[in-house]
């Protein structure tokens, strides 16, 4: 039986997009949860291997995908990316196999490299601009503005009066925060809804959330078929699914 290609189910295998972006464009953001993605990715593409340690870890941080929170695993560097890589993505390759060293444990990402993460999902946001997947600064003011919500809320809850809300001044001191509470929320959501995505943009982000709701909601007869029809499938597709924060669901659904 002639086997088919899955990718053109969806417009992210179809273009071959790295799954930190097409995971990015879902909230707008980027995080540590992509970037586990991406080690996937390099696993897909032939430049790693991922070989899993026996002894288990049980003091990760449980948003850490379940897909590592349980156990360790090791990246075995075979060879290098390609020049033409995006800077993020040689920065934090480079990161895990620095000094030369050749294999690295992925919990060490977690805990001992926290700066520089942070300059890399930077630099995540500044290759997604360049790229043109939002009208003009759209993101970049959504962001701005989201955060500034964001932090009136932080500092808010880090101040007497939002613990004394609890006391018999409740009602009063409500009536005086609420002021605050309302203009933090709206901030929120129009920061929220102020990047535009383009029409490619939307298409990438309607599969993703098409694959998120095949990962949650699929029965295991139309996972099989689609396996069936390309046996290539849960490999390509497992960098999307642990980016999105599902990388145990769909190995366990495609095991």
């Amino acid at each position: 039986m002639e086997m088919k290609n899955n990718s053109s189910i969806y417009q992210f295998l179809e273009e071959k997009i790295n799954p930190v972006e097409a995971a990015f464009f879902m909230d707008n953001s980027a995080d540590f949860e992509e970037l586990i993605g991406l080690i996937f990715y390099w696993g897909y593409r032939g430049y790693i291997e991922i070989e899993e340690v026996d002894s288990p870890i049980q003091d990760i941080d449980k948003k850490y995908d379940a897909y590592v929170h349980n156990h360790d695993y090791i990246i075995f560097k075979k060879s290098e990316i390609p020049v033409d890589t995006e800077i993020y993505e040689k920065d934090l390759f480079n990161l895990i196999f620095l000094d030369g060293n050749n294999h690295r444990n992925i919990r060490d990402l977690k805990g001992n490299i926290h700066e520089e993460i942070k300059q890399i999902i930077k630099n995540i946001k500044v290759s997604v601009d360049k790229k043109g997947y939002y009208a003009g600064n759209t993101r970049r003011n959504g962001e701005i503005i989201r955060k500034k919500g964001l932090g009136m809320v932080k500092y808010l809850r880090q101040k007497p009066p939002f613990k004394i809300l609890k006391t018999i001044f409740t009602a009063v001191l409500s009536l005086l925060i609420f002021p605050y509470i309302l203009a933090a929320c709206i901030l929120i959501a129009v920061g929220t809804v102020v990047p535009i995505r383009k029409k490619r943009t939307k298409k990438i982000l309607r599969d993703m959330n098409k694959f998120r709701e095949l990962i949650k909601k699929s029965k295991q007869d139309k996972i099989e078929e689609l396996i069936k029809n390309d046996i290539t499938f849960y490999e390509k597709t497992l960098p999307y699914a642990a980016a999105m924060g599902y990388g145990w669901e769909w190995t366990v659904k495609c095991g």
